[in-house]
C-alpha cells in the first residue's frame, strides 16, 4: 500500500505537468480530501484521503490478497475501524 507521502508525491508530480482534474479540499464537515487526477492512459484515478472512519465507511469494496474485489459489509467495516484503525491511536 502506498504511504500518504507517495501519493501527496504522486499527486504534485501530476500537478506539475497539468494532470490535476480537480481538488475539494479537506473541511471539518467531510473529514476528507479528495483530488481527481487524469493519468497518462487516460483514465481517471481519484484520490481521497482523510479521517479513517469516514473513508472505511464509504467504502463498498476491499482489495484482497490475491487482487481480488471483496464485499465490505458493515461488520468488517467495524472490525477494521476497531482493531486496525484504533490501534494506531493506542
Amino acid at each position: 500500500m502506498a504511504s500518504n507521502i507517495e501519493i501527496e508525491n504522486s499527486i504534485l508530480k501530476r500537478s506539475e505537468t497539468g494532470f490535476i482534474l480537480f481538488k475539494i479540499p479537506f473541511n471539518s464537515i467531510r473529514k476528507k480530501q479528495t483530488t481527481a487526477v487524469k493519468l497518462d492512459n487516460e483514465k481517471i484515478r481519484v484520490y481521497v484521503k482523510g479521517a479513517p472512519e469516514v473513508i472505511i465507511g464509504e467504502c463498498a469494496y476491499q482489495l484482497i490478497d490475491s487482487g481480488e474485489l471483496e464485499f465490505l459489509d458493515q461488520t468488517e467495516k467495524d472490525r477494521i475501524i476497531n482493531e486496525v484503525v484504533k490501534s494506531f491511536a493506542d
